[in-house]
Order: structure tokens, then sequence, then C-alpha cells
């Protein structure tokens, strides 16, 4: 986007996705650009498109970086825009909105450059998390800069409210359409929320495949077949987002490996297959939560050399029993083969999708989370459509269009139309709440959803689209890659909790990578993560709470190789939390021998370690920075990089007070100079956060 300026009277190529100049009496143009990391904007960007095409407006969907990829020069010439990011990292764009985002922070944009665009900016995240929506609220504020008119005011979207991100999203949406209205008024802005005359779009088309296709799979049940159907289904998801090459793709099988980018070394990239080399648990027997170690090989991968910091992501293997039971429900075949291929937005003009072939059962097993995360909303809308199609087609055969699989026999029209209305409430803005303690707050799996809801059928396509995605979990590396060493390792502790209504779940991934043995191979990515990484010369302050301190395992280990290269390092710091020192105080051996070859400062400063549990009065990572708010004062003032990293809940925000507190009490700053002294830091990447939920 070289100048915006030029945009009036602009003659321009048609591309894919880009708008066609169009006569006044063709129904009004928007375009809806979003930015997801794992769904819930893209849903919500869904969301919005279905109901606009209801009020007559021609619609385009598609991911950020898709659009920027297409020329976004066009920008200027957008009637109206409207934008849907969520938040990841420390306030971070996800990654398929950060070119776009990149090219909007141009410095040669003129300030009017959006003026003839009307934009409305919706943004979702957590507010228990520090940069809660940060970027929704910079892309609001830059469209500003840029001229650009608001439609709505800024929509936040928060994952902690009762009703979760819809409880704003439904309002917002309200306030959207009432200001397009002045603007479009041959878009029908009466449409009401419950006109589902315009049928969803499934994002997916499974057909049977070509007689023969099965031989060239891999075989049936195994992991390296589901994670394959799961690279595969990704593709596909790439292609209809607008982010996969614009090239026809030739009909592949599962079996065969993808071009492109190094194994694993990206999301969008196949998995690497590694080998474990060593599982421990890490806490111990009788502690109440079990931290496992387990180290993968990662030779001949071109992975070896990954960066301190690094992040390992692995796709956990789900129980046959329960992918069968789902495909039982659904009465799908897991043995027959079929073809799978993406659909776009109608009027978006593309080649063939890409498409691969493969058996259901892998697919569902590689692709659809059985009994782990709990549908979203969309997910009940096309059950709900499912179960209206069966009924009209009872009433008129082949009148309906939407997601049904069967007709309606008449002894179950009664139980099937008490499970629609129930749907429909829930779908409903009175039944929001009640839908999101049932979904979300209890986090009731997809497997007990269909056990509740007995009468709708949805497809395998429909399964593709709605449900939830089997996605890798990202683990923080817990040791530094380097020339001559493969290993890679990871510290998780195996996730246990109680719902609301006490059934006692486990966490997919960690349960599972718990039960590895020597030898078994699992599905990895290894991507740089989040952390900057500071200069050679930099001390660093590493202050990491339970599994918070894997990364940090992984920065010793680069100090430790670095002394021992002869590269001088000043002295680190490193505080570390646990519940107690004879419980889950793992890796104190490592820490202890880094001081010792002087990685890490001398005693008392250098290993810090707080221990809620050893003592009446609970003792947390902030207190000893307190305590020791000299060293850490000076080891700033020597140019020192702090890096934190730990669960998102209060402690962040606990020692990021503790760190200001000592520049109060060592550095002689007051409450606001030490404030702005730590927005300084933050801005340059000198004080860094890695939280999870």
């Amino acid at each position: 986007m070289p100048s915006m300026a030029d945009r009036e009277g602009r003659a321009r190529e048609a591309s894919p996705g880009s708008p066609a100049p169009a006569p006044s009496s063709a129904p009004p143009r928007l375009l809806i650009l979003y930015g997801s990391e794992t769904g819930n904007a893209q849903d919500a960007a869904e969301r919005i498109s279905l109901e606009a095409r209801r009020r007559g407006y021609s619609i385009r969907t598609m991911s950020g970086d898709a659009y920027a990829a297409r020329g976004a020069t066009n920008l200027p010439l957008e009637p109206a825009v409207v934008w849907v990011v969520s938040t990841t990292g420390a306030g971070e764009f996800p990654a398929n909105f950060r070119e776009l985002w990149r090219v909007l922070l141009r410095r040669s944009l003129p300030p009017d450059s959006l003026s003839a665009v009307s934009t409305a900016v919706f943004g979702l995240g957590d507010s228990g998390y520090a940069h809660f929506c940060t970027p929704a609220k910079k892309l609001a504020r830059r469209l500003q800069a840029l001229g650009a008119s608001a439609a709505a005011p800024l929509g936040l979207g928060d994952d902690q409210h009762p009703s979760g991100a819809d409880a704003a999203l439904d309002p917002w949406l309200a306030k959207l359409w009432a200001g397009f209205r002045a603007r479009f008024p041959a878009a029908d802005a009466s449409v009401s929320h419950s006109d589902r005359a315009v049928a969803r779009i499934c994002r997916f088309r499974a057909t049977p495949a070509e007689p023969g296709a099965s031989a060239q799979l891999l075989p049936k049940g195994s992991h390296e077949a589901a994670a394959q159907c799961a690279h595969a289904l990704s593709r596909l998801e790439r292609w209809a987002a607008g982010e996969e090459p614009e090239s026809s793709t030739p009909e592949r099988s599962t079996s065969e490996s993808s071009a492109g980018a190094p194994p694993g070394s990206r999301p969008s990239a196949p998995p690497c297959f590694a080998p474990v080399v060593a599982s421990r648990r890490l806490t111990a027997e009788k502690h109440e939560q079990h931290v496992h170690h387990l180290e993968v090989d990662l030779q001949g991968t071109g992975l070896e050399d990954y960066p301190p910091g690094a992040v390992l992501s692995v796709l956990p293997r789900q129980r046959p029993e329960l992918v069968q039971a789902l495909l039982d429900r659904c009465h799908l075949d897991g043995d027959e083969v079929v073809r799978v291929e993406a659909c776009r937005e109608p009027g978006v003009r593309a080649p063939p999708s890409p498409r691969f072939s493969c058996r259901v059962f892998d697919l569902v097993a590689g692709a659809v989370e059985v009994a782990g995360l709990a549908p979203r909303r969309a997910f009940f809308e096309i059950l709900r459509d499912g179960l209206e199609a069966r009924i009209g087609s009872a009433t008129s055969p082949g009148s309906s269009t939407l997601p049904g699989s069967s007709t309606l026999p008449a002894h179950q029209q009664p139980a099937i139309v008490r499970e629609r209305d129930r749907l429909a409430y829930f779908c409903s803005s009175e039944g929001r709440a009640d839908l999101h303690e049932y979904a979300q707050r209890e986090r009731r799996p997809l497997l007990d959803v269909l056990s509740d809801f007995e009468t709708p059928e949805p497809s395998l396509a429909w399964l593709l689209h709605g449900a939830p995605r089997l996605r890798p979990r990202a683990f923080s590396l817990a040791s530094a890659g380097a020339a001559g060493r493969s290993e890679a390792a990871v510290c998780a502790a195996v996730v246990e909790w109680i719902t609301p209504l006490g059934q006692k779940r486990r966490g997919l991934c960690s349960s599972w990578l718990a039960t590895l043995g020597i030898g078994d191979r699992i599905p990895i990515w290894v991507d740089p993560g989040t952390f900057a990484l500071p200069p050679p010369a930099a001390p660093l302050v590493m202050v990491g709470a339970g599994t918070g301190v894997a990364p940090f395992r992984g920065f010793v280990q680069h100090l430790e190789r670095s002394l021992r290269a002869g590269q001088p390092r000043p002295p680190s710091m490193l505080c570390v939390g646990h519940r107690s020192r004879l419980g889950d105080d793992f890796y104190r051996e490592e820490w202890e021998a880094a001081q010792r070859a002087h990685a890490l400062g001398p005693r008392p400063w250098g290993l810090l370690s707080a221990f809620s549990r050893d003592q009446e009065r609970k003792v947390y990572v902030q207190d000893r920075i307190r305590e020791h708010a000299k060293d850490v004062w000076e080891l700033v003032q020597k140019g020192a990089w702090i890096f934190v990293c730990g669960s998102s809940n209060k402690m962040p925000a606990d020692v990021k007070a503790a760190f200001r507190d000592a520049f109060v009490s060592a550095g002689g700053l007051d409450d606001a100079q030490a404030s702005a002294f730590m927005r300084q830091l933050e801005l340059t990447r000198r004080y860094q956060v890695e939280a999870w939920a």
C-alpha cells in the first residue's frame, strides 16, 4: 500500500477477494476481516457475515493477511469494513493479521487515507490478562488516525463475562446495523435475528472417494494418519480464508507429505514425528500435582538449533474408543474413505479447492476434539438448523437446504421439536447466559453435548465446520537448542479440575504426555515463541512460578554454554516459585550447578526461591523481588532484561507491582516515575511476560 491518497478514481485490476466496482443498484458491499488464533474471532466474523447476508449485503470474509496478500491498496475503496481481532501472547495480534497490521502502520500513509471508509472494530480477549483486547484497541486508534469513520463504537468481548464474549457481541451488532443503516439504505436492516432464510455456508465438503483411494492411506487408527488429516484439513481452512497460495492443487492422499517449509517449523507446515527419549515425573509421588518432564529427539528434523524461549507444539492423541463413540452417535462409518475439499463465501472468485482423501475415523481423530473443549455457539446453531431442516422436510419434502441428514419419522417429531426449541433458546439473546453456563463454564465436551441432544444428526462436513477443532497444544521449551545437541524438553503439569456440576476432568494433552514411553513418536512443531532475546552483554532477571520455570531452564542452559565457549556473560538472577521444597522444587540441582558455573549470580541474590506452603506465612516470588530490591535495581541499571512466566491469574500483575516497588525503594523513584520507567522497559522489550490461562 505505497500510497492510499490516490484512492479516488483509480482503476484496479480485479483479483480474487478484491471488490469489483458495482452500480448503485447492486447490494452494498461489506468486507469482514478477522485475526484469529484459535477460531473464536473467525466464528464471530462468520456470524457477522451470516447476519449481513440476511440483511442484503454483498459479503467477503477473510483473514487480515489474506486481504493484505491480495493488495491492501484496495482498502480505501472499500465502502465498509468490519474488523474482528482476538488477542494472543502479550497483547499481540494473531499470526494471520500481522502483515495487514504492518501495512496499516506505514508512516507514509496520509491521515485521510481511509476517509471514505466506514469501519467497526470488535475485539476478543480475557480481562484476566494485563493486555485485554490490546490489538483491537490499537486497531481502532489507528483506523481513526487514518480518517476512517466509525459505524459503531469499539466492542470488546470478554471471556470472563458470565455469558462470554457474546454478551458484548450481541448489543454491539445492534449498534453496527444501526450505524450502517444510514449509509446503506438499500440493505434490509429490519431483518430479525431469528430469520434464517439465508442458509449457513459449510466450510467443507466431504464426498465418497474414488475406488482404490484407500491403497495410499496410512494404517487406520495410527497417530500419524490422524496428524496428517489434521494438517491437511488446516490447509483447507487456510485456503478458505485466503491464506493458502492461489493455485490449483491436485488431489492427494494424507499419506503424502506437504511441500513448502521444513516440517515442523511453523504451524502451517506438516508436523515432525519425534521419538520420546526421556520421560519422568518431576514432583513427588504424593504431591497433589503431577508435573512431568518429557524430552524428544529432533535429530534429522532441521529444528535442532532452536533459540531459548522457543515453543514446542504437540498434537495430542485422542482415545480411539471415544472417537468411535462419536462416529456411532453421528451414524458415520469410520472405515469409509472420503474426499474432503473446502468451500468459500459466494461471490469470491478462486481456483478449485485443494482436496485430500482419508478415512473418516482418522479425520475425526485428528481434527475434531471429541472429549475436551466445549462447542461454541455456532455449533448449537448448526444443530438447531439441522433439526429445523428435518422438521421442514417432513412437512414439505425437499424444501429445506439447512444442515440436516435424514427425514423425520412421525413418532420422533415431539422429541425433535422439544430439542429444536431448547437449541433455539440457547441460540437466542435470552438464552445466551444459560448456553455459556451449560457449555463453557461446565466445559462440557462435544460427546456429552451430543448425548444430551439425542435427535440432531450432524453430517461429517458440519462436524468439521462447527465442532471444536483438535488443535496443537503449545509448551515453552525447557531446553535450549545447540549445535551437536538434538533434545527438546518440556515440563507439563497434568491438568485436573472439577466442573461446577462436580464432574472430574483431565487435560487431554497433558494427561496423554504423562503416559508416553521411551520410543513413542509424537507429532510436533517448533517455533520461536514470544520472548524477544536480549543482547549478549545484558544480564537477565528471570521470574518463574510453577511450570513457568520451563523457558528459564533453556535460558540458563544457553548462559552456561556461552560461558563454556569462552563468551563472557554477566551473572543473572533467577527467582523460582513453588508450593514446597520437598514436593515440587524441580530442577533445583540444575539451578545450583548453574550458580556454581557463574551463569547465575552468587548468593544471596543469584538464585531466589519462594515456597508458598512450607511455612505459616505464604511466600511468593513477588516477596523475594521486594526483599532483594537493591540487587534487582543494580541489575536493571546494568541493562538487565526482565522475563516473567507463569499463570495469568494474579501472578503477572503482582510481580509487576513488586518490580515497581523495587524501583521506588532501591532506585529512589516516586510512584509516577516508577510506573513511567516500567512502561519504558515494556516498550523496549526489556520487560516481557509469558502467561497462560
